[in-house]
């Protein structure tokens, strides 16, 4: 839950300068890279 927590402040400011404003598409693409996180470090163990 915390790496989540600390996962999801990230695209906040890597999308910020896109002007990605939308809360939804910044929501989905914290989804996004959660997923990918978990795979990296799943295929990491």
């Amino acid at each position: 839950m915390m790496a989540l927590l600390a996962f999801s402040r990230i695209p906040v400011g890597y999308f910020e300068p896109l002007k990605i404003d939308n809360a939804a598409t910044r929501q989905g693409a914290v989804m996004i890279g959660f997923m990918l996180f978990l795979q990296y470090t799943q295929s990491g163990h």
